[in-house]
């Protein structure tokens, strides 16, 4: 989602510096009725409808193609706008509503082809609610809950065929839990706990089997010099350090 801000920027800035052209304004000087922006190039950047001065109605913006890069829709309460945006290929990239110039209320992402990637929920410009990320299958990847732009609460997510991949909890934006990951098999990968995104405690790596495989201790996220030697000992990827393990399970599973 983060490659999707500064496209936002992008577009909203580049209207700034348009050529105002084929435009009128009432008496009072205010803009009324069709305009047309158009760049120092006079290649058409967007069009819409003016009264009193304030947008209203539907605006189209366009990529130098010429082809629809995004639609606004100002509702005449001046405060909301409903909006959608494209990818190249004309389907629709994302579509949700301005308050106040802020995200509010349900947004959908969508993919190339048109699967819909995620799901995200504001309130004010903030994540606020429930957050549901998808694979290409359609299948949940991933379960997220934000109060005020901070996750919190249960934290899940699931391999393509639906089985619970790993799950935790979050308290005011950090990993405050027992976590759990699994094999795609379903029987459990390892297991331990977070107290503020750190590690704490023993970790428990399985065999997919259910044997152990080896415990770590850890304490605010350092690993137990005692047990590094076996830590040492292992070559498979899982065994790397915790960001690069949980970018792993984001990806691909144990």
């Amino acid at each position: 989602m983060k490659a999707l801000i500064p496209f936002l920027i992008c577009l909203f800035g580049a209207f700034g510096s348009s050529v105002w052209a084929q435009n009128a304004t009432n008496a009072q000087g205010k803009r009324t009725g069709k305009w047309v922006l158009t760049d120092t190039t006079g290649r058409k950047t967007a069009e819409g409808l003016y009264k009193n001065g304030e947008r209203i109605g539907l605006w189209t913006f366009y990529r130098e193609s010429g082809a629809v890069k995004a639609e606004t829709e100002f509702m005449e309460d001046g405060q909301t706008a409903n909006f959608k945006f494209f990818h190249p290929n004309g389907k629709v990239a994302g579509e949700g509503m301005y308050l106040h110039q802020k995200r509010h209320g349900k947004w959908l992402f969508y993919d190339t082809d048109g699967t819909l990637l995620s799901e995200e929920n504001y309130k004010e410009g903030k994540l606020h609610g429930q957050v549901l990320n998808y694979h290409i299958n359609g299948q949940l990847y991933e379960k997220w809950t934000y109060e005020q732009g901070q996750k919190q609460g249960l934290w899940e997510q699931y391999f393509d065929t639906g089985v619970l991949k790993a799950r935790g909890a979050y308290e005011q934006g950090k990993l405050n839990s027992p976590v759990v990951y699994f094999y795609s098999s379903g029987r459990m990968f390892l297991s331990g706990k977070y107290i503020n995104d750190l590690r704490e405690g023993p970790f428990t790596y399985y065999k997919e089997n259910g044997q152990v495989e080896m415990v770590l201790r850890y304490h605010k996220g350092v690993l137990n010099p005692e047990d590094q030697e076996k830590l040492g000992e292992k070559s498979d990827p899982q065994y790397l350090p915790e960001d690069i393990l949980r970018q792993k399970f984001m990806e691909e599973g144990p």
